[in-house]
Order: structure tokens, then C-alpha cells, then sequence
């Protein structure tokens, strides 16, 4: 075997375990921070019922923006391998640069809907936060 493609298989390999990693833990981060959240804000009693909604709202998209970061960052990683694949088998240059162009189209998605979770979780936590301060009444 040539070093080219002994080279292609060790980074498709390396590749897939350090991005199945990063798969894991934003997708636990994303998840666990909103459900969490909206975990907390059940817990809420009446006086707060309003605002409690909205929060809850907020940290649902959090998570469903986390999950779809985490469908977006599969097929991610499935296309790259498939584009260090196409390397180590020696498809040619033409299936090789369509392999890296699919992979490369979705790596923005990711980045979007992780931003889109951390926003979720902001718009929930400000308005749960708003939401105690209004029941609080002034500072003395």
C-alpha cells in the first residue's frame, strides 16, 4: 500500500473519532443546558405562569436547534470520511472534490445551529430572569 493512501485511511479514521467526540458533547451541552432549563422552569409556580412560557419556548428551540446541530453535524462527518474514502481508494480527482464540496456545504450548518441553541437558552434564561425581577417588585 502506498503511504498516499495509508495516510487517506489513518486521517478518514482519525477524522471520525475526533469528530463523533465533538458530535457528543456539543449535542450533550446543547440538550442538557436547554432540557435542563426547561426542566427548571416547570417547577415554577403560578405567579410566574406568563413568563414561564415564553422561557419554556426559548429552551425547547434551544434544544431542537442542539438536536438539528447534531443531525447537521452527522452527516458532516459521514461526508468527510466519505471524501478521505474516495482519496484512499483512488476514485479520482473529480469524486474526490464533489466528496469534499457536500462536506463542506453542511460545516456552516453546525456552527449556525449551535448558535441557534446558545440563542434559545439566552432568549429563555432573560425572560425567566426578567420574569422574577418584575415579581420581586423595586429594590429597596
Amino acid at each position: 500500500m502506498s503511504q498516499d493512501l495509508e495516510f487517506a485511511r489513518a486521517r478518514s479514521h482519525q477524522d471520525a473519532k475526533v469528530a463523533a467526540g465533538m458530535a457528543r458533547s456539543a449535542a450533550w451541552a446543547a440538550l442538557l443546558l436547554n432540557g435542563g432549563a426547561a426542566g427548571a422552569v416547570l417547577m415554577v409556580g403560578p405567579p410566574m405562569a406568563g413568563v414561564a412560557s415564553f422561557a419554556l419556548t426559548g429552551f425547547a428551540l434551544g434544544a431542537l436547534f442542539g438536536v438539528l446541530m447534531l443531525f447537521a453535524l452527522f452527516h458532516w462527518v459521514e461526508r468527510r470520511n466519505l471524501h478521505w474514502e474516495t482519496i484512499a481508494r483512488g476514485q479520482g480527482q473529480a469524486v474526490t472534490d464533489a466528496a469534499r464540496a457536500r462536506a463542506t456545504r453542511l460545516a456552516p450548518a453546525v456552527s449556525i445551529n449551535f448558535a441557534l441553541s446558545i440563542l434559545g437558552f439566552i432568549v429563555g434564561a432573560v425572560a425567566l430572569i426578567g420574569g422574577m425581577m418584575s415579581l420581586s417588585g423595586p429594590a429597596q
